[in-house]
């Protein structure tokens, strides 16, 4: 057999079985996301603050955006999200899923299609894909990154089929799309630099015919990543930042014991017990086609450096960035022709696919990352569903939005706000106790119901803690007696207030009560829920005096002059649903420093583990590792100050408790 890539001008696989793979990705696609995962289709859910942020840019003019460090993947994002948010959403997973199918064509140029077996193999490849945990989010969220990889996979086939056809005339325009394609690549996120370089290569090694022509090729792409780098450092952006402070969520750490620990995270998360077997089933199937088994070990190799990047970001990992080297780790399970070819382990890679792939993933369904997640997909779906209806406030209002207790919200990213209502109409975001203030920018901030005047607004939009709206009102429609009472800050609490009376000698009820309206800081409501709660027997329950430890401690604190509380920390969130049943969680801490100095938090005690260093308000996420009560300690080190209790600065406690 031919070691070539290119031995002849005939294409063994037909149109018929390209459409039948597509058909394979758009079935396996539904089945899974059916299924597998949080028991509804909904796709399109903007579930983190960046999809408002894609949504932005399409005011963005071009001059602005070539002025991003990744700016290949934000014009991109300029391009998709001209219809909208939704747009943006859909454009995203056809780029995901354009990529799959080009992954597909991209290995059968590395064999010719010798072993293949469409759509069979594109089927099992695409549920092998979907059924991976961490799918459900990466395929959606990380816009770049897919881009990138979409760029670099396509600018991987044009220059195959440029070579294949480098002898008719069209050819030259598959050549300029290539190299084009490639540069898209290299300005639009680095995950897959590493990746590129060994999909290349994995050419110079298996096409000799063409090794020239690749080498060449591997060359052009070297020198493109590397002035993308040098490109994002002259620009100091965020995302590749040598000269980032220990806090920094983009911190590149070089140390090797630190890139180790952070890529076995990805790796572990990734190769199971399963995907084990299944690498000695294809080994044992595609033992006698050299060409093939060299091609998976080029994909291989390629989908484990696309875990290199994140590796060298000990601050910042997301189980999700697991996803990312999937397409590629995976893609040999298409190289299994068909039952002829070895029947028994065929047969035993078939059921591995289709049984023991979800089962051995089965953890990670209901990992506490994942679980936080899919409550605010749950929320973001139904925010973004609201999104519409709001344009009918008129522009130029002051409007006072209550109720939404989420992590992402459109309301927090100020270009968004924007560019969907204009500079004239001006927001008012109502948070609960222990949420930090955000940055009033030109027409949002942030307000506890304390420092609410319902009066001063215009217009209230009111949400339920789902993320849905309940309702908009003219604030001169609401009736006087009416515009200070709780359900007006809390809507959650009307329907529970009503539980309440219907059921008035049931403790927890109360509860539920009295803990909706110490999310909120009406601690007078609190207070009467918690009393009702004590004379139907309920002070001898736990949820009792949790619930009055939190009582006091938000009373205790509404009295303090805001001048004095000038360095802060808190947790988001201070309460961690452990619905897997771990005990424990991930949560973003955000402190405040007024006036600046050198200052360090530490777990547990003053002098426990050093979580991070500042000298100014920041933020920085744990990970999956937080337990019950665990507390963070800001502390004053400023010049030398020792790590005593006498220079804590301000603490705060997680709860990690079930739902």
């Amino acid at each position: 057999m031919t070691p070539d890539l290119i031995d002849d001008e005939s294409d063994p696989i037909d149109w018929r079985a390209w459409l039948g793979a597509a058909a394979a990705i758009g079935i396996a696609y539904w089945v899974c996301l059916r299924l597998l995962y949080p028991g509804y289709f909904a796709p399109l859910s903007a579930f983190h603050v960046d999809f408002y942020e894609y949504a932005s840019l399409r005011d963005k003019s071009l001059e602005q955006i070539l002025h991003y460090p990744r700016p290949a993947a934000y014009l991109a994002m300029k391009v998709m999200g001209l219809g909208g948010l939704y747009s943006v959403m859909i454009a995203e997973i056809a780029v995901s899923l354009a990529s799959i199918w080009l992954t597909i064509v991209l290995l059968s140029q590395f064999v010719r299609g010798e072993v293949f077996a469409l759509p069979l193999g594109a089927l099992l490849y695409c549920f092998l894909l979907f059924a991976h945990p961490d799918f459900y989010f990466e395929h959606r969220h990380d816009l770049p990154a897919e881009v990138s990889y979409f760029f670099a996979i396509t600018s991987l086939v044009c220059w195959n089929a440029f070579l294949f056809w480098r002898r008719k005339v069209f050819a030259i325009l598959l050549l300029l799309l290539s190299l084009a394609l490639a540069v898209l690549f290299v300005f639009a996120k680095e995950t897959y630099f590493g990746s590129m370089l060994c999909l290349v290569f994995g050419l110079v090694l298996l096409d000799r015919r063409n090794r020239i022509w690749h080498v060449g090729f591997l060359t052009i792409i070297a020198t493109l990543e590397a002035a993308s780098f040098q490109w994002t450092v002259h620009l100091n952006g965020p995302f590749v930042n040598t000269h980032a402070d220990a806090t920094n969520t983009y911190r590149m750490v070089f140390a090797p014991e630190s890139i180790a620990n952070v890529y076995w995270f990805y790796l572990s998360h990734a190769v199971n017990p399963y995907v084990i077997l299944l690498c000695a089933l294809l080994v044992y199937i595609l033992w006698r086609h050299r060409l093939a088994l060299g091609s998976s070990a080029v994909f291989l190799l390629a989908g484990l450096a696309a875990f290199g990047p994140h590796a060298l970001l000990p601050n910042h990992i997301f189980e999700e960035y697991v996803w990312v080297a999937a397409p590629l780790l995976f893609a040999p399970v298409l190289l299994i022709r068909d039952l002829s070819t070895s029947r028994i382990a065929a047969l035993l890679a078939i059921v591995s696919l289709t049984v023991f792939g979800p089962w051995a993933y089965r953890s990670n369904y209901h990992s506490p990352e994942l679980n936080y997640e899919l409550a605010q997909d749950k929320i973001g779906l139904n925010v973004a569903h609201s999104i519409e209806p709001l344009h009918q406030i008129k522009p130029g209002s002051r409007v006072l939005v209550t109720g939404l207790d989420a992590t992402y919200t459109p309301f927090f990213y100020e270009s968004y706000v924007l560019t969907e209502f204009g500079e004239r109409t001006s927001w008012t975001l109502l948070i609960g106790p222990g949420t930090p203030p955000r940055k009033r920018n030109r027409v949002v901030e942030s307000s506890p119901v304390r420092d609410v005047n319902i009066d001063t607004y215009d217009y209230l939009v009111r949400y339920n803690s789902e993320g849905s709206l309940v309702d908009i009102s003219l604030v001169s429609t609401i009736p006087v007696a009416d515009r200070n009472k709780p359900a007006i800050f809390a809507p959650d609490l009307a329907v529970l207030a009503k539980s309440v009376n219907d059921h008035p000698r049931e403790a927890h009820r109360k509860f539920l009560a009295a803990n909706a309206s110490l999310n909120w800081g009406l601690w007078g409501e609190a207070k009467f829920y918690l009393d009702g709660a004590a004379e139907n027997g309920g002070a001898k329950e736990p949820a009792y005096a949790q619930l009055m430890q939190r009582l006091e401690k938000g009373q205790r604190e509404a009295v303090v002059p805001r001048a004095v509380l000038n360095s802060t920390i808190f947790a988001q969130p201070a309460r961690i649903v452990d619905t897997a049943g771990s005990g424990v969680g991930a949560t973003e801490l955000v402190w405040t420093i007024q006036p600046e100095r050198r200052c360090e938090i530490h777990i547990d005690a003053p002098d426990g583990k050093l979580f991070a260093t500042a000298t100014a308000s920041g933020s920085g996420k744990t990970g999956p590792w937080v337990k019950n009560g665990m507390k963070f300690f800001l502390q004053d080190v400023d010049g030398g100050k020792p790590l005593t209790p006498a220079n804590t600065l301000a603490v705060v406690t997680v709860e990690v408790a079930k739902p």
